[in-house]
């Protein structure tokens, strides 16, 4: 799965512009994204949306693609009237900030040297995001959203209309696993090793993988209601990327147990 980076510029899609879009993101419609001259994006492949131009300036927004490239009118109105056209990507935002919330990702920190890049001054969108700097990002990216915006493989439902098989869906972690606070409690007292197979992100990656840990939700979440009220100790465990996706795989999720007895016979 490569990164992109695509843009939006104030100077060239108004404000009003873009909030028009974001109300169309909250009603979960369809949406798309220009991508610049670049081609070769793939439905799957993960993105990122930098605000350029004006400050404040910075990342805003992040999901998959989910539709490659194709030709469409161009979004400035006056070269449209002249008959140009762009190339658009299919998107979908796991999260994309509103134009009064704090941008996550400001634009200066890109300039640290773990996430400096010469992608960050590209012009245009669709440049690719090198995998040592999407990575160091996508870390920031979990941190600063406090757990609310986590990308998993096979854990949620497509959205309407579906998603070709053997396709990459963009997925989103519930709402309990979202919640800061109850995150924070829950690895407080189960800790950051993954309760299924062991793995230690700090252990494995230094100081990038300090404290980053998945939270898995071992109540379905169609069993619980409206007025149900999670106990970040009873309801929650960590696990690491890899058995969160296994957990989920299927149309039921598996316990932690049932989980744990596999890989158990795998190792022998």
């Amino acid at each position: 799965m490569a990164h992109y980076l695509l843009k939006w510029n104030p100077r060239s899609w108004n404000e009003a512009q873009f909030l028009d879009f974001y109300y169309s993101y909250l009603a979960g419609q369809p949406l798309r994204w220009s991508c610049g001259g670049t081609k070769r994006i793939v439905e799957g492949d993960r993105f990122f949306l930098l605000k350029a131009g004006i400050e404040p300036r910075g990342i805003v927004g992040a999901g998959f693609i989910t539709k490659p490239p194709e030709e469409g009118q161009h979004y400035d109105p006056e070269r449209a009237d002249l008959g140009k056209t762009a190339l658009y990507v299919g998107v979908y935002f796991d999260y994309l900030a509103h134009l009064d919330d704090p941008i996550p990702v400001a634009r200066a920190e890109l300039d640290q040297p773990h996430l400096e890049s010469t992608v960050w001054n590209a012009q245009g969108s669709g440049k690719q995001i090198p995998p040592v700097t999407a990575a160091a990002l996508e870390v920031i990216w979990a941190e600063r959203l406090g757990g609310r915006s986590i990308a998993v493989p096979d854990e949620m439902s497509p959205r309407p209309g579906g998603y070709p098989e053997g396709s990459v869906r963009p997925i989103l972690v519930n709402s309990y696993e979202r919640n800061a606070e109850a995150r924070r409690k829950c690895v407080e007292h189960w800790g950051l090793r993954c309760l299924v197979c062991g793995f230690d992100f700090e252990s494995a990656y230094g100081h990038r993988g300090e404290g980053y840990i998945h939270v898995h939700h071992v109540v379905p979440i169609s069993e619980v209601g409206q007025r149900y009220m999670v106990d970040p100790i009873n309801d929650l465990r960590p696990v690491c990327a890899n058995c969160h996706a296994m957990i989920h795989r299927g149309s039921e999720p598996m316990q932690i147990s049932e989980l744990k007895r596999v890989i158990k016979h795998k190792r022998g």
